[in-house]
């Protein structure tokens, strides 16, 4: 058991202890640990009838080093400190490697060769997120800070963090403290980050009129200023409920800003100006009072969105249509909106796992040949959105394995298998996000109680790192990894 702990801190951990035959009755158990470096506590759960689940806590006195050894796990009828009748099994050795690094570390930023911002969901406008020549090691992994306040703030730049969801914030990339925040505005989308600027899509409600139209803002990402505001689109009067959000902000690619609205409207607007040039209906009139989403990524000279139904492409500078193709599989017709992942292969990719039930049957990848037009492959199980590089698609599956799957074929090539002591820990599964940095696959994997980040070598499909916290996943142009944008992870 290889485990990382911080000074000061109570970390549980869990083992399953397995009996050979049906467990009945009543039983106890104890840790027995001679060298202190848990609390000596130890709370236990039934797994299934030839196992159960012990939960042991970290001492928080442990000073930052390393510590190996063993601790002794009792399951008895009787007193465990007597154990005069065992649990079948009973006792388990279990060695340890525990290292203990400081609660904060504070070094100094400095960029890492070859990354990016972190602009928006996926990182980029295309969504692919792969951070390909990110030059990192395991061994060099500490934690940086930890902040609540900091949720969702995943985008990056100039040394500043972002939040992607609620009212617009930034925070030191340094130490996690708040900059600014603005809270003004009744925000319709997300928000997304490049050229030293924020930009996200508002609702101005007309309380004589009823309805409601949709602005962009574009925003100071150092100070939190309002720059510009350009009119996109005027909405139907609203109904008893309010318009729903637009999940996906506006994508920033190559001298252009995109933005979208609930009624279906997409644009291309000149940056930093924020002139237009073109504003298209891909999928024809919204007549819902209450709209719809319409999320959309860039790449490659194409604009791609997914309403649900449908996929489509129109040509980036002009906005002519492409094609319409609506994407079906022999379990599902229709799905939720979300914003394909184009790979660097010309593939777009739609992943239904995000929705109330990720790891139903339903959930399925869906991947379209851009160049013709047409359906490739489906690969059911898929239960998190996709990363491509170098002729692999790499996603976790409804299990939490990662999987790396041929672009041609969507054929299986390898896989990593979620470890047992997540499951000890924290039981199913609701939650799965998933980055490539330098040579690893970066998985974040968890539930309503919890969950776990690893690190994976590509290479070996090894575990090399783990952080007992699951969230959303994005990296800095500082080789700074967050989890959930609550956590910071220095990685070099």
């Amino acid at each position: 058991m290889e485990i990382t702990a911080y000074a000061g801190e109570t970390q549980k951990f869990s083992i399953v202890a397995r009996s050979s035959k049906t467990i009945a009755g009543l039983v106890t158990a104890a840790v027995i640990d001679k060298k202190g470096v848990t609390t000596g506590d130890l709370s236990l759960s039934p797994r299934s009838e030839l196992s159960y689940v012990a939960e042991i806590n970290l001492s928080p006195e442990l000073a930052p080093g390393l510590y190996q050894g063993s601790f002794e796990v009792r399951v008895c009828r009787d007193d465990p400190r007597v154990c005069a009748q065992p649990l079948e099994g009973s006792p388990w050795n279990v060695p340890y490697k525990i290292t203990v690094q400081q609660p904060s570390n504070l070094t100094t930023l400095r960029p890492l060769a070859g990354v990016r911002g972190w602009s928006g969901q996926g990182g980029q406008a295309s969504r692919n997120a792969d951070v390909t020549t990110a030059d990192i090691k395991a061994a060099n992994f500490t934690r940086r800070w930890v902040n609540a306040r900091s949720w969702t703030a995943l985008l990056s730049e100039g040394g500043r963090l972002y939040r992607t969801w609620d009212s617009m914030a930034a925070f030191s990339e340094h130490d996690g403290a708040q900059l600014w925040e603005n809270g003004t505005h009744r925000w319709l989308s997300s928000f997304s980050a490049a050229n030293g600027k924020l930009w996200a899509v508002y609702a101005n409600y007309d309380s004589f009129s009823g309805g409601s139209a949709t602005t962009l803002l574009s925003v100071d990402g150092a100070s939190g200023t309002e720059l510009k505001k350009v009119k996109l689109d005027a909405a139907p009067p609203l109904t008893s409920s309010p318009l729903p959000t637009v999940t996906v902000g506006p994508v920033v690619d190559a001298g252009a800003v995109y933005a979208g609205t609930t009624f279906g409207l997409v644009s291309r607007l000149t940056e930093p100006g924020g002139a237009s040039v073109w504003s298209i209906r891909p999928l024809g009139e919204v007549t819902k009072a209450d709209g719809v989403n319409f999320p959309f990524s860039v790449a490659g000279g194409r604009v791609v969105g997914f309403d649900g139904v449908t996929l489509w492409s129109v040509e980036a500078n002009s906005g002519a249509a492409q094609f319409k193709l609506p994407l079906t599989t022999t379990q599902v017709k229709a799905y939720q909106a979300v914003e394909p992942v184009l790979g660097p292969s010309g593939t777009a990719y739609v992943s239904t796992s995000f929705s109330s039930s990720p790891t139903s049957t339903s959930s399925v990848l869906l991947a379209v040949d851009l160049a013709k037009g047409q359906q490739r492959w489906t690969k059911s199980g898929v239960a998190s959105r996709v990363v491509e590089r170098q002729g692999l698609v790499y996603a976790l599956d409804k299990s939490g394995a990662l999987l790396a799957l041929d672009v041609a074929t969507g054929q299986e090539q390898r896989r990593w298998e979620l470890p047992e002591e997540y499951f000890a820990a924290y039981g199913g599964l609701s939650r799965f996000n998933l980055i490539l940095v330098g040579p690893y696959a970066f998985l974040s994997v968890g539930n309503s109680v919890g969950g776990a980040t690893y690190a994976v070598d590509l290479a070996t499909y090894q575990t090399v790192w783990r952080y007992p916290a699951a969230g959303a996943l994005g990296v800095t142009e500082n080789g700074t990894l967050l989890i959930d944008g609550t956590i910071a992870i220095n990685l070099q």
